[in-house]
């Protein structure tokens, strides 16, 4: 026959009393103590279990989604989404349209100066034509005026 009473919990001891040594209580209060940290600590274990568990299958996860990616960048045949120079993804078309639309405004832009341009030479040209025109009709001028005057006496040499 045991000395344990049966109420006594499996998980927790039993001592049994005796004449000399530690008190009882004091020792029950300890063992009361040590009984709930153990039992916080494994309360702890568990989260972290699970957490561990749950952090392992995200890296699971994350490892086969670089699986699947790298053999996409490795494969000969693009699924639409990887661009590459011969079969433009959804990236590289939105990267074309914009690049086009950005080469005609700077052929429009382009064309609007080199017309300002233009005119502006045209006119430039236009009065550098009249400025010409008047001065080589005045000296046009001058020269039959002078070829209708009589010429002048060439000037006699001083005397000795």
């Amino acid at each position: 026959m045991s000395d344990a009473p049966d109420s006594a919990a499996p998980d927790r001891p039993y001592f049994r009393v005796v004449r000399r040594g530690y008190d009882p209580r004091d020792v029950d209060d300890h063992l009361a103590v040590v009984q709930r940290e153990l039992e916080q600590l494994r309360a702890e274990v568990r989260e972290i279990r699970v957490d561990r568990d749950a952090v392992q299958r995200a890296a699971d996860r994350l490892r086969d989604e670089v699986t699947r990616l790298s053999a996409r960048l490795e494969s000969d045949e693009p699924d639409g989404e990887v661009d590459t120079p011969s079969r433009p993804g959804p990236l590289g078309k939105r990267t074309a349209r914009l690049a086009q639309r950005e080469a005609q405004l700077l052929v429009a832009t382009a064309r609007k100066e080199a017309a300002e341009i233009v005119r502006t030479a045209r006119l430039q040209a236009a009065r550098d034509q009249e400025v010409a025109d008047r001065l080589i009709g005045a000296r046009l001028a001058e020269l039959a005026q002078q070829s209708e005057s009589p010429a002048p006496a060439a000037p006699h040499p001083p005397a000795p």
